[in-house]
């Protein structure tokens, strides 16, 4: 794999790792995958430490990128993609 296909900010002290996954789509019935994670990354408190290239694992025909227009302007563009978190 490309080194560029995952983006590394910092790399965290583990101790004992465990790896949890939560999925949007129809792998996040109800949002409980999403909600999931949520919780935890908010109850830990989790900090992100690298993040997904979504070029590299996302088809932009299946899974759009999320898209912010204010008077008629594009103020942001979210493409989907993966955070990594620690705590």
């Amino acid at each position: 794999m490309s080194e560029e296909a995952i983006q590394i900010d910092r790399m965290p002290v583990l101790k004992d790792p465990l790896f949890i996954a939560g999925f949007e789509g129809w792998g996040n019935a109800l949002n409980v995958s999403q909600g999931m994670t949520d919780f935890l990354i908010e109850k830990l408190p989790a900090k992100p430490f690298a993040r997904l290239n979504p070029d590299f694992f996302y088809r932009f025909d299946e899974n759009r990128p999320i898209v912010d227009i204010q008077d008629g302007f594009l103020k942001e563009l979210t493409p989907p993609g993966g955070t990594f978190y620690a705590t």
